[in-house]
């Protein structure tokens, strides 16, 4: 009888350790999606990348454009683009070195709950399809969190093509992230 007892209390315990630790993750992810989510530089940043590709014909380390051409896009993004040298070419056409002050936040996204509960052995208790949709979850993350990374560092070190590609990498992921919080939460709810 008493191993019975223990037993049935050693259960108890696992369940309200997984239940706390779904209740933690789902604010956690919560949290994520709305710094995702909640973070207008990055739209605004691919926005004037885009604008910047179609007047100069393609990001590089310097921009062929117009005098007029480079004062519109400076008038669109200030404080964004700045032209820290520019060299006449033709009549009409200068090459202008750009910079950028995209004031990305390169905070991270959260996964102490999904770490705690790696650590605790809480997610041995976790269904399959729970467990495969967190590890994909936070894999994503990373991915995202590296994309970030790189778009620093190129921003750092005035990579132009890199600035261009990272960018384009964390917009591609940032939609599946969210799509895949989304379906991670509705795991988590079942």
């Amino acid at each position: 009888m008493a191993f019975y007892l223990d037993s049935v209390n050693s259960r108890k315990i696992v369940e309200e350790k997984v239940h706390a630790s779904i209740e933690s993750l789902k604010l956690e992810l919560n949290e994520n999606k709305e710094a995702i989510l909640n973070d207008p530089s990055e739209d605004l940043m691919y926005e004037c990348l885009l604008d910047i590709d179609s007047i100069a014909g393609g990001i590089d380390e310097s921009l062929k454009m117009s005098v007029a051409e480079m004062h519109k896009l400076m008038e669109k993004y200030p404080k964004i683009v700045f032209a820290s040298d520019s060299v006449r070419i033709s009549d009409s056409l200068y090459e202008y070195t750009p910079q950028y002050d995209f004031n990305i936040s390169v905070t991270g996204l959260q996964s102490i709950t999904w770490e705690a509960a790696q650590i605790n052995g809480v997610v041995n208790s976790f269904d399959y399809e729970l467990l495969k949709a967190l590890v994909q979850l936070y894999e994503a993350q990373e991915t995202f969190a590296a994309a970030k990374n790189d778009l620093f560092q190129s921003l750092t070190i005035h990579d132009n093509k890199r600035i261009f590609a990272s960018a384009n990498v964390i917009l591609q992921v940032k939609p599946q992230l969210v799509n895949t919080i989304d379906m991670t939460l509705e795991e988590l709810e079942k």
